[in-house]
């Protein structure tokens, strides 16, 4: 398994999930351009990340492997499971939405600003505490938790906001499950069963009573989630199926 992490954390989200997992399978934490170990690293585009990614997966994983990807990592998730789903053996991708254009400038500066400062001070620690980093981790956690300029945020942001369901997901063959907590954004929730409905092995599911940083929230739920995805085994009956989610 191959895990991709969002805008201005690192692989250290997926500590939780590495732990429950590891036994099981082997797991590949990926610090992106632009972060973390990767911080110098220049970031130019999803489809360049999705290509980087790519050769991790030729490189390291025997040409094959299953994704989990969170945010700007569910973006790179599904824009490589579209592009090269013969090297996705299944992907979880939690937390994007396919709507275009449907931030205002104003929510994008906005959130800009949120992402450019949860880098620092006591952002870091409220970021790791909603990652479940214990006391004792969190000076690596701080370490770790690096990123790149205001430029490559921009530039991030940018491909972000423009997503679309990308291109040959009609044709890709590898099972793609869109999920998300229940409390994520409006737009994420709405776009669940459209990025599903778009690959053909899709499937779409919620998370109930917890919000974007579920695997943080409900590390176990999360951790079950992946594993029973990837090994074609029942969902568990906690997650709910997003076609009769209202707000």
């Amino acid at each position: 398994m191959v895990f991709l992490h969002g805008v201005a954390t690192t692989g250290w989200m997926w500590r939780r999930q590495v732990h429950d997992l590891r036994g099981a399978m082997r797991c590949l934490v990926v610090d992106l351009p632009g972060h973390g170990d990767s911080a110098e690293v220049a970031w130019e585009s999803l489809d360049e990340t999705a290509k980087h990614v790519a050769e991790i997966i030729e490189s390291r994983a025997g040409g094959r492997a299953g994704i989990v990807g969170y945010s700007l990592g569910g973006y790179v998730a599904a824009r490589l499971a579209a592009a090269r789903p013969e090297l996705v053996t299944a992907a979880v991708v939690s937390g994007i939405s396919v709507f275009p254009g449907s931030m205002s400038k104003r929510m994008w500066r906005r959130s800009q600003l949120l992402m450019q400062y949860s880098t620092v001070g006591p952002a870091v620690r409220a970021a790791g505490e909603a990652y479940g980093v214990p006391e004792e981790d969190m000076a690596g956690f701080r370490k770790a938790h690096r990123f790149g300029s205001r430029q490559t945020l921009i530039r991030m942001g940018t491909e972000i906001l423009g997503f679309t369901v990308p291109d040959g997901a009609a044709e890709a063959g590898c099972p793609v499950l869109a999920v998300a907590g229940e409390r994520e954004s409006e737009l994420v929730m709405r776009s669940l069963p459209v990025l599903a409905g778009a690959f053909s092995r899709g499937e779409a599911r919620y998370a109930p009573n917890v919000g974007a940083r579920w695997n943080g929230e409900a590390p176990e739920l999360f951790s079950v989630t992946v594993r029973s995805w990837v090994t074609e085994q029942r969902l568990p009956p906690r997650l709910r199926d997003p076609a009769g989610w209202v707000r």
